[in-house]
């Protein structure tokens, strides 16, 4: 067989010319024995907001506010989650080492005004 395009010699079997990438026009017949999954159904969104939506996250609220409506997936990104996380541990971990440093340092002041 040869390449529709380039005329190139290809695999009678192939799908696609390796030199040009032009599709022969053989059908994927493995594609075509499975069988198709279901669609997948979407749950049907309501806005978070009443009101007049302006853009995609601003609402035009009936007492004449805008507000900015955000819907944040904690669980798909736990983004915040972590962040607020390493800040704790490093807010305690600093806590620690100022803790441990005023100890020496009243050490010192103990241990001077002894002699």
């Amino acid at each position: 067989m040869f390449c529709p395009n380039c005329g190139t010699q290809i695999d009678d079997n192939a799908r696609f010319c390796p030199e040009c990438g032009t599709k022969t026009g053989k059908a994927d017949i493995g594609a075509a024995a499975l069988p198709s999954a279901p669609p997948v159904r979407q749950p049907a969104q309501e806005p978070p907001m009443q009101g007049q939506r302006v853009t995609e996250n601003i609402y035009l609220c009936p007492d004449g506010v805008y507000r900015w409506a955000y819907e944040y997936k904690l669980m798909r990104d736990p983004t915040i989650l972590i962040t607020l996380f390493k800040v704790v541990i490093l807010s305690v971990g600093m806590r620690v080492c100022i803790t441990i440093r005023s100890m020496r340092e009243l050490r010192t002041l103990i241990s001077f005004r002894t002699i």
